[in-house]
């Protein structure tokens, strides 16, 4: 099967799509959560809103540039997105526990982020989205 095959291309194109939500879920929760007492005692409210914004906007600007090579078919793009994805897995399910104790609603956007990106490593990584990947 070549790279061109239409349902290798529909695939990836869901995945693509599940990676973007993910990502504008990130931006909402990030621009949704409250700074820490801890975080508010260390830094003036400008300087946590310089390290909020270029830390988010950092980490949105990498991952949209890995969706973006991922759209294009790069595979190193799509392993690197996996590594990433496997290192944050515990921090995600270590941060819906936390949050699901004190507010279960709130508890369902990480969960929501987590299992949105899981279902596109999956159709990225198993057939018909693998062979997109491969070349001919």
């Amino acid at each position: 099967m070549s790279n061109e095959s239409p349902e290798g291309y529909t695939a990836v194109g869901i995945a693509v799509i599940c990676l973007w939500v993910t990502q504008a879920l990130v931006l909402v929760s990030a621009i949704a959560s409250r700074a820490t007492p801890h975080m508010m005692a260390v830094l003036s409210p400008r300087e946590l809103l310089f390290v909020r914004v270029f830390s988010v906007g950092l980490t949105l600007a990498f991952y949209a540039w890995l969706i973006i090579k991922i759209a294009g078919g790069r595979n190193w793009a799509r392993i690197t997105y996996l590594v990433f994805f496997l290192i944050a897995t515990p921090f995600y399910l270590l941060l819906s526990v936390a949050v699901f104790r004190h507010f279960s609603v709130g508890a369902m956007v990480p969960l929501l982020e987590f299992c949105l990106t899981l279902f596109a490593m999956i159709s990225l990584f198993t057939a018909p989205g693998k062979y997109w990947f491969t070349r001919s």
